[in-house]
């Protein structure tokens, strides 16, 4: 798994290893797969009615995965626990979306 490359050229945010990516620049993170985790739940649905958000290839095929705050902070601290806590809950998440089909 790695960034999509225009997402990876983005400057850090300066406290952590995250990349802030405004609505204007929705359409960077063209990939197989896009993690996603708002910081605010609910804003999960104004994302998914967003058309800009719908526009998204990888949002088309339905191979998008919201994260929740463990799911996030497991890949944002990764160690010899978070990292099977990742796998075992990401797995599932995996095998329910189209990746393309």
């Amino acid at each position: 798994m790695e960034l999509a490359p225009a997402v990876a050229a983005l400057p850090p945010d300066g406290t952590s290893f995250s990349v802030f990516v405004g609505r204007e620049q929705i359409a960077l993170p063209e990939a197989d797969v896009l993690l996603l985790r708002a910081a605010d739940p609910t804003l999960e649905a104004t994302f998914e009615a967003d058309p800009l958000f719908q526009g998204l290839p990888v949002v088309q095929r339905k191979d998008h995965i919201w994260t929740g705050e463990d799911l996030w902070s497991s890949f944002r601290s990764p160690s010899v626990l978070t990292i099977p806590y990742a796998l075992e809950h990401l797995e599932p998440e995996l095998e329910g979306i189209g990746l393309g089909g």
